[in-house]
């Protein structure tokens, strides 16, 4: 087919995807999900969702991250629902925004909007995490600095940009997002936040190394929590994943020894240990 076939053919369907789209949140069409994977950044969660969208009873989201309790939360929960187009033998409705692991107001209106919803928690080990992070905000053009500069800033360019949030100040959150390349990794502190709005059952730690080594074992395993009966998933290629060069060994260290009172109390809360 030549190119300009292909633009218009694409033109035409995103036309007709976006009046859908219209006509569904005017009559606050579709179903609010029952399932979400919150985290983390980096962590496999791009995989894991494709992974679950070839089940039969898992109904994604029409696109992979709404955002809606981090940066979209203003444009109401209608907004959000008509995202969501399930068949009735959907039996897990699910979307994956990653960056509301660490988003402090989101376990809050996560469980005003969907309480019961089971959470999937994907965990990389964070000095690999923080690196693949930055890289990532590299390629896309939003980050300019070197690592060790990045690092050396972060506190500067986060500063009270949590508390602020926490405040219900209106700020724009993506210099927290973007540049906490090891705030994201300190995962205790975002767990202890979601427990307390959350029981233990509601929610699922995995490491993300044990995912892209064993994804069948961890697709068991997460079938099982979310009650759905195993499925042979076929297309088990991971997704979204870059190669880089290596960590520098003394930022290596560095990092290590930042994270290693908050991997002791992740070790006590989940039992994850790298």
């Amino acid at each position: 087919m030549p190119k300009s076939s292909t633009k218009a053919t694409a033109f035409i369907r995103d036309k007709i995807r976006g009046r859908i789209y219209a006509t569904r949140r005017l009559f606050k069409m579709g179903r609010l999900p029952n399932a979400l994977i919150i985290g983390t950044m980096k962590g496999g969660t791009t995989s894991l969702f494709e992974y679950l969208g070839q089940h039969p009873n898992v109904c994604t989201c029409v696109m992979k991250e709404p955002q809606y309790f981090d940066s979209q939360y203003n444009r109401g929960v209608d907004w959000y629902r008509s995202w969501f187009w399930p068949k009735r033998e959907h039996k897990v409705v699910i979307e994956a925004s990653p960056h509301i692991l660490f988003h402090p107001l989101a376990p809050r209106r996560v469980h005003e909007v969907v309480p019961s919803a089971k959470l999937i928690v994907a965990l990389r080990e964070p000095v690999a995490r923080a690196y693949s992070h930055y890289r990532h905000w590299i390629d896309l053009g939003y980050e300019t600095l070197s690592f060790r500069e990045a690092l050396d800033r972060e506190a500067s360019r986060t500063a009270d940009l949590e508390a602020r949030l926490l405040r219900g100040e209106k700020i724009d959150w993506l210099p927290l997002r973007n540049y906490s390349y090891v705030g994201h990794g300190r995962y205790a502190t975002q767990i202890e936040r979601w427990l307390s709005y959350f029981p233990r059952d509601q929610m699922l730690f995995l490491k993300s190394e044990e995912m892209f080594d064993s994804p069948r074992t961890a697709l068991d395993r997460i079938c099982r929590f979310l009650g759905l009966p195993k499925f042979a998933f076929s297309d088990l290629n991971p997704h979204n994943q870059r190669q880089y060069s290596g960590l520098e060994p003394k930022l290596q260290a560095r990092l290590a020894s930042e994270f290693a009172a908050s991997n002791d109390a992740l070790e006590c809360l989940t039992g994850i240990r790298w």
